[in-house]
């Protein structure tokens, strides 16, 4: 790609020079010219371990560090690096907020003090009518039922309740918490001059994460995991231990299925499922003069059509091969179209496996298979939320895109879940 220059995790990549075969596998090897951030998807939020400035690993500094703020300064420093030399970069800002561990300040924390005491079937119905409200989602998709894995929040006793309430006070703060660092990043363009010339592209990479993290000498692998992350002279106690304050360094939990289905309102499933609630994904488009301001788009994309809209966008021809080798073709599609209004349909299906749960998207139909289940069938311009299942009112159809899936599999070179453990015989 001429014409760019990449950064990751805050990375800025400026594309332009080899990179040696020899090199570890960390942003440096993928051609990215800066790097700061943590090669792991999460860490301790006030003392991220593993945390790296170029190929160097570093020490979190001083007694106010946050990683979502350093890494922040960061990427700002990184566009005015960029701005000073004049040269079109790519930026690439992976915040591991609000992944857990459910950490952030206490400041901000406090504002949201009280604000899910009335549990999560409530900000479920409030927040599906806000959607509804704002146009996001469609008034024919009824929200789903609450999780058979959830219950009813006031059917706890109120202790319970005031440690649950909690956690989603965390949670939320850490939503802050980064909101206001992209704000500060936006910012940093504007003062550059560069804001106006730039798409600047926000998404999730997968939808709320159920996962419950046991806690101490449950038997579970993530305490041994974590245990090490807190700052030097301090213990961190790993799990969801009910009356445990959430927030500190010292604590490391999640937020749990139930408020994960509040974040996944209206749709089924979470993260690691490729029902809707693990694989929708809002993406927020910001980019002055080109995308249509406040237009909501329905087409459905791919993180892999960033790439494709990249490479539209620098003006360059996507090679066939390097370095003697075969170079697979492009799979998405690029974004601009979407982004100037237009509602163009995809050329071909999307295909999805994420440990054994499969699905194929062909136009509005929907094939999803969650992992040792059948195959489920869905309009979603009806139904979205994938409540009518129509596999057997559709066998044909059903069918034919099972082929569709299978084929998409075999090219892409899809293993069977679960994948054989190394030595196993």
């Amino acid at each position: 790609m001429s014409g760019l220059t990449p950064c990751l995790f805050a990375s800025l990549l400026f594309i332009r020079a080899p990179v040696p075969a020899e090199r570890p596998p960390d942003p440096l090897s993928r051609g990215f010219h800066r790097f700061y951030g943590t090669l792991a998807g999460c860490a301790n939020y006030f003392n991220p371990h593993g945390l790296m400035n170029q190929d160097r690993r570093i020490a979190a500094d001083g007694a106010d560090y946050y990683y979502t703020d350093a890494l922040t300064d960061a990427a700002c420093g990184m566009v005015r690096e960029a701005a000073a030399r004049d040269a079109p970069f790519l930026l690439h800002v992976c915040y591991t907020a609000p992944h857990w561990p459910l950490q952030a300040r206490p400041d901000d924390i406090a504002r949201y003090a009280g604000a899910y005491d009335r549990g999560w079937d409530a900000v479920r119905a409030a927040r599906h009518e806000r959607l509804r409200a704002w146009g996001l989602v469609d008034p024919r998709w009824p929200i789903s039922p609450r999780d058979p894995q959830s219950r009813d929040f006031h059917a706890d006793p109120p202790a319970r309740r005031a440690w649950e309430a909690a956690r989603m006070e965390v949670y939320a703060a850490q939503v802050e918490a980064m909101d206001r660092a992209i704000g500060r990043l936006l910012a940093t363009l504007r003062e550059t001059g560069t804001a106006d010339n730039t798409l600047v592209l926000f998404l999730s990479d997968n939808g709320g994460c159920a996962e419950f993290l046991n806690e101490d000498g449950d038997g579970e692998r993530w305490p041994s995991v974590y245990r090490h992350t807190a700052r030097p002279g301090e213990t961190v106690t790993v799990g969801n231990i009910v009356g445990l304050r959430p927030g500190p360094a010292t604590t490391f939990m999640s937020y749990d299925l139930p408020w994960a289905n509040a974040s996944n309102t209206p749709f089924r499933r979470y993260k690691h499922w490729v029902h809707e609630g693990g694989i929708a994904s809002p993406c927020v488009a910001y980019w002055p003069g080109h995308a249509v301001a406040g237009a909501v788009a329905h087409r459905p994309c791919h993180v892999m059509d960033i790439m494709a809209t990249c490479v539209e966008l620098a003006g360059a021809a996507y090679p066939r091969e390097r370095a003697g080798l075969a170079v697979p073709p492009l799979e998405g599609e690029s974004l601009v179209p979407a982004l100037a209004g237009r509602d163009t349909p995809r050329a071909a299906p999307l295909g999805w496996e994420h440990e054994g749960n499969r699905a194929l998207r062909d136009g509005p139909w929907k094939l999803v298979q969650a992992h040792g289940g059948p195959w489920e069938l869905y309009n979603l311009d009806d139904d979205r939320t994938e409540l009518r299942d129509l596999a057997a009112a559709e066998p044909a159809r059903a069918r034919q895109m099972q082929a569709l899936y299978e084929d998409w599999a075999a090219r892409c070179g899809v293993r069977p879940w679960p994948l054989p453990r190394p030595g196993a015989g």
